[in-house]
């Protein structure tokens, strides 16, 4: 969660989206080159980089992300449209990294013996790290995300290289004993002429 000001400074080109979504947002900025973007409600912002100020806790971005929209869209960000002056900023992941994806919807790590990631079905029930500390509440993908902002005013730890689980392991505070969850996940939605299954990446705490 950043600051509106802090968001301008960087900010490369916007857009007014139908319906508020951040996979949709990153499909718009991805084809830009952007690699970095943020939402607040409608509005898809696409940066250079992530701002170096105007961090804010995960509570200043209280915006839901409602609207009509298509069944098919699986909204997973459906809490993470920004705030009163506030944006929701996401990061995609490399194409490596991407490529590392391509079954279920959701990524937990595992930090006993083989270190990986593990891409899970969303509704499964494991721990979460908020921020880079282990909590042992057990949940779902969505309602861990919901309880790290409520809880611990953070996110999912979302910052991290697909492709080097042991540095990630080295950054969490207290040691997984199972897999648990990540701030990384996929979001369906429809756009005005296709289905699109985007791969979208949390980076609020770099």
């Amino acid at each position: 969660c950043y600051e509106e000001t802090a968001v301008n400074t960087v900010t490369k080109k916007s857009y007014e989206m139908y319906f508020p979504s951040a996979g949709l947002c990153q499909e718009v900025c991805f084809a830009s080159s952007y690699s970095v973007f943020g939402v607040q409600l409608k509005k898809c912002v696409c940066l250079e980089q992530i701002p170096g100020q105007g961090s804010r806790g995960a509570n200043g971005c209280s915006l839901s992300c409602s609207g009509k929209y298509p069944s098919e869209t699986s909204n997973t960000f459906q809490n993470e449209c920004g705030g009163h002056q506030t944006y929701n900023l996401f990061k995609s992941g490399s194409e490596m990294e991407n490529s590392l994806l391509t079954t279920e919807a959701c990524v937990s790590i595992q930090c006993q013996g083989d270190q990986r990631f593990i891409e899970q079905e969303c509704n499964e029930v494991i721990a979460q790290i908020c921020n880079q500390t282990l909590y042992t509440e057990y949940n779902n993908w969505q309602s861990t995300s919901a309880e790290c902002k409520l809880k611990h005013n953070s996110y999912l730890f979302g910052d991290v290289d697909l492709t080097d689980p042991r540095r990630s392991c080295d950054l969490i505070q207290g040691q997984p004993q199972g897999p648990s969850w990540l701030g990384i996940a996929k979001e369906l939605y429809v756009s005005t002429y296709e289905c699109n299954f985007v791969n979208t990446k949390f980076s609020h705490d770099v």
